[in-house]
């Protein structure tokens, strides 16, 4: 090979030598866009990921697909214009506050039967017909008896027994404690019938109002059937010679709007009043149909009527004019609030003609 030949052929690859760094430096050159935006984006993603709140660092840090990637973020006018239109988020509100209550009292009541307990330490439910020993004891909030009790209804303490079957109502009341130092009593009493009956007791502590403390209880064996009374009691009532008509107003009646309760009675068709004994003329027990709710009243004496020749005494006394029968006294009233709906069988316990009465009416509280 000539020397020309030879010179040619050295410049040739020094020529393609120069021309393939020429380039790969133009390959590098044009890498350069695509990766710059790379380095960015990385560097953004960790900013954010700094940034981010916890539980959004993890969204950040989280490469996103295609169809995971929100919209573009607006500019500044129109971030602000959505944050002025969105609606504000609801401040947290407290919890609604509970009504104290008036008080917090209640009873300590123990039921002797004379029942012995079986193998196992329970003492089995009194029989019907058995005597029972019912001990009660006012408890103030505190845990302590309530030394302080003022009369209510004629009495410092009562027991109100009611049968399952609403066939029997029995009023007891008491004036002077058995066991003053315990601040307790010991009221006697039984069951008339089978299954279930309530206790209510009844009492005031000084400077409170009155308190109304229900307690289940049973007796053996089944529960009675309903009593025939329940369904026909309304407002009137009636046994032998004796009847009753039970008056209220404002009518009807509202729950928490008190009322002014009485009963007329009449013997025959002659009007008969009843007689006050330690100053109540008549108890009123409201018993809502559940037997959950006991509402209470009591009625004074009405002021007597003037005799034939006598003045009248004060804006209430009536007068009578001579041949004429003498207008008979309004009868003693109880005032009553019904707290709420439903409907109530309402006992009255009074004297009438010397003897003790019971009588039962019903009324729907709307």
């Amino acid at each position: 090979m000539s020397v020309s030949k030879v010179v040619m052929l050295t410049r040739l690859s020094a020529l393609c030598a120069v021309l393939a760094v020429a380039l790969v430096a133009c390959g590098n050159k044009a890498e350069e866009p695509a990766r710059t935006p790379d380095r960015a984006a990385a560097k953004a993603a960790d900013k954010a990921v700094a940034e981010a709140p916890r539980g959004e660092a993890d969204k950040a840090a989280t490469p996103e697909r295609a169809s995971d990637k929100a919209p573009d973020k607006p500019d500044g006018k129109a971030a602000q214009d959505i944050a002025d239109k969105a609606p504000e988020a609801p401040s947290p509100q407290p919890d609604k506050a509970t009504a104290p209550k008036a008080h917090a009292n209640s009873i300590a009541l123990n039921i002797d039967s004379g029942e012995k307990p079986d193998d196992k330490g329970i003492v089995p439910p009194a029989k019907p017909g058995k005597p029972l020993s019912v001990r009660v004891t006012p408890v103030g909030a505190d845990g302590k008896p309530i030394k302080e009790l003022e009369p209510v209804m004629g009495g410092l303490l009562h027991l109100i027994q009611v049968r399952g079957d609403f066939g029997y109502i029995e009023s007891l009341v008491t004036t002077k404690l058995s066991d003053p130092e315990r601040s307790t009593h010991v009221f006697k009493t039984k069951y008339t019938a089978a299954g279930r009956h309530m206790f209510y007791v009844i009492f005031k502590k000084k400077d409170e109002p009155t308190s109304v403390i229900p307690v289940f209880v049973q007796a053996a064996g089944e529960q009675a059937p309903p009593s025939d009374d329940l369904d026909k009691a309304g407002s009137t009532w009636s046994k032998g010679p004796l009847s009753g008509s039970l008056g209220y107003a404002p009518a009807p009646i509202k729950p928490g709007v008190p009322v002014a309760m009485w009963v007329t009675f009449k013997r025959g068709e002659k009007a008969v009043t009843s007689t006050a004994k330690d100053g109540v003329a008549a108890r009123f027990f409201a018993v809502r149909d559940d037997m959950r709710l006991l509402v209470v009243g009591e009625a004074k004496p009405a002021p007597k009527a003037p005799q034939d020749g006598a003045k009248p005494e004060g804006k209430d006394a009536r007068t009578s004019r001579p041949g004429k029968t003498p207008e008979p006294p309004e009868p003693p009233k109880a005032a009553m609030t019904f707290a709420e709906t439903g409907r109530y069988l309402v006992f009255t316990v009074t004297d009438v003609g010397g003897k003790p009465v019971t009588a039962l009416f019903a009324l729907q509280v709307p």
